[in-house]
């Protein structure tokens, strides 16, 4: 049987000795680190569904680079997906880390919220157009937006900025912090972001589902109100809409039966981001990948009120942005399901 610990021996023992494709040894041995910590970590993991994810991860990335030396495809696909593997295994370890953490939620609470309001302030300055990025010097930082003029504070592009400050704001929904909400809320219309503010109208009506005859109706109205008054379902992005590429990838995987099942490796170079981190999930690791989502969803523990909410809202932003591409966004996502994991620990 493995355990952690004969997996830290072999991995140990088989480090200095590999290698992806024709790269460097150390280009292996980097790979060899990361899968022995993303399978050393799915042993200890309490959930099934995701245990059985992090295993599934490590073992693409070992047939990745170990297939490598003997097929062409696989020496593309390795390298390609470093950066993924690499983010994955931080985020891992950043999950283990909250969810074996003393520190009590009210703390983490208030990290989350001061890191909303940071950027909150940020962006309303940008409103009345005063960048206070450009108050650096120049050689020492460059703050380019991918928006042009749009409300973007630091995270670059307006929908990474409204899809964390709406994944925050269920910690305002406590009694020091409440009073921040006029400042929070109000900034969702110049930032004009259709996904994540349906994402929260999906969170309020969760966070009062107690209240659902009420708050259903009132959650609905106001997202399809924002959309009437901007621009429509968020469904366009650049030259082609979503909708047309999200019919392109599914034509894609329904053309193979083995990419279907299992996916096209963690390497595979998208045609363009998305904007669905459920198909892209599919795209990557095919229904076997969306099986441990689900399975892990539903296990999730629903007995924490503000971080059931802020998962239904990062939930529902996934489905038509990229917020597990960004590091605020992932850190934010990771932090929450580290606590939620905590929680189902002590329960």
């Amino acid at each position: 049987m493995i355990t952690q610990d004969r997996l830290l021996k072999y991995g140990y023992l088989l480090l200095p000795f590999c290698l992806v494709g024709n790269q460097t040894f150390a280009t292996g041995q980097y790979y060899a680190l990361m899968t022995a910590i993303m399978a050393g970590v799915g042993l200890c993991v309490t959930d099934k569904w995701l245990r059985g994810f992090l295993l599934y991860f490590a073992l693409w990335q070992a047939a990745l680079w170990a297939s490598s030396l003997l097929f062409v495809r696989s020496i593309i696909l390795a390298p390609n997906g470093f950066e993924m593997y690499a983010t994955t295994t931080l985020l891992v370890l950043l999950w283990a880390y909250v969810s074996k953490s003393e520190k009590d939620d009210e703390w983490f609470f208030n990290i989350f919220c001061i890191g909303a309001l940071i950027q909150a302030v940020i962006a309303w300055f940008q409103v009345f157009d005063i960048q206070l990025y450009k108050m650096v010097p120049s050689p020492i930082v460059a703050i380019k937006s991918q928006m042009g003029n749009a409300i973007t504070a630091m995270l670059q592009n307006n929908n990474f900025l409204a899809g964390f400050i709406a994944i925050s704001t269920p910690f305002f929904f406590r009694r020091r912090w409440i009073y921040f909400l006029p400042l929070i809320l109000p900034l969702f219309w110049p930032m004009q972001t259709r996904t994540a503010v349906i994402a929260l109208c999906a969170g309020i009506a969760f966070y009062y589902r107690r209240h659902w005859k009420i708050i259903l109706p009132i959650s609905i109205s106001a997202a399809i109100a924002f959309m009437l008054t901007t621009r429509g379902l968020p469904t366009e992005t650049g030259p082609e809409t979503r909708w047309d590429m999200w019919g392109k990838a599914l034509m894609f995987m329904f053309s193979d039966w083995s990419r279907l099942l299992a996916g096209n490796s963690p390497g595979i170079v998208l045609d363009g981001n998305l904007h669905n981190e459920y198909l892209t999930l599919f795209m990557k690791f095919g229904f076997a990948g969306l099986a441990f989502l689900a399975g892990y969803l539903w296990n999730l523990p629903r007995i924490h009120r503000i971080l059931s909410t802020a998962m239904v809202v990062a939930l529902v932003n996934m489905m038509g942005n990229y917020a597990m591409e960004l590091p605020t966004t992932m850190a934010l996502i990771t932090c929450i399901a580290g606590l939620l994991e905590r929680h189902r620990c002590r329960k």
